[in-house]
C-alpha cells in the first residue's frame, strides 16, 4: 500500500487521474485502502488521509 501512496503523490496533478479517482467505485476502494493503510504504521494512513482530502472536491 505505501506504493499505491508513493504513486498517487507522483501522479496527482494528472488531470486523467483526477477524472479517474472521481469514478464513484475507485473511491470506495481507496477509501477501503484508507482505511487499512492505517494500521501499516511509518504514517501510510494519515498521508493517504491527506492526499485523498486534498481531492475530495475534484469530481
Amino acid at each position: 500500500m505505501l506504493h499505491l501512496a508513493r504513486w498517487l503523490v507522483r501522479h496527482l496533478n494528472d488531470p486523467a487521474l483526477i477524472i479517474w479517482l472521481a469514478q464513484p467505485a475507485l473511491r470506495a476502494r481507496l477509501d477501503v485502502v484508507r482505511d487499512r493503510s492505517h494500521n501499516i504504521g511509518y504514517g501510510v494512513g494519515e498521508d493517504m488521509d491527506a492526499l485523498l482530502a486534498e481531492h475530495e472536491g475534484d469530481d
